[in-house]
């Protein structure tokens, strides 16, 4: 599992330029390259915005991810539980 901060506007849930769709689409495609996903499906910015992303592969069950405004900072607090294997 990956966990990572996207450049600002780099994944829209509602894109507002031609460019975002593109980087948006790219992403995507990176992603289903290497059969991994991101996980997170709600907004974690406070100006909107899917900036804070959890990456895990396809094959796997994917986690529930949690997204919270914890009013600490302009992102939301992500949390999900990982089953790990000995």
């Amino acid at each position: 599992m990956v966990l990572g901060l996207l450049p600002r506007n780099a994944l829209y849930c509602k894109a507002r330029s031609f460019d975002r769709i593109i980087y948006t689409t790219r992403l995507v495609d990176l992603l289903d390259t290497y059969g991994t996903g991101n996980r997170v499906s709600e907004l974690t910015h406070e100006l909107s915005g899917i900036l804070d992303v959890v990456v895990s592969r396809r094959e796997l069950t994917a986690p529930v991810v949690d997204v919270a405004d914890v009013g600490l900072s302009d992102h939301f607090l992500l949390q999900w539980s990982v089953t790990t294997a000995n």
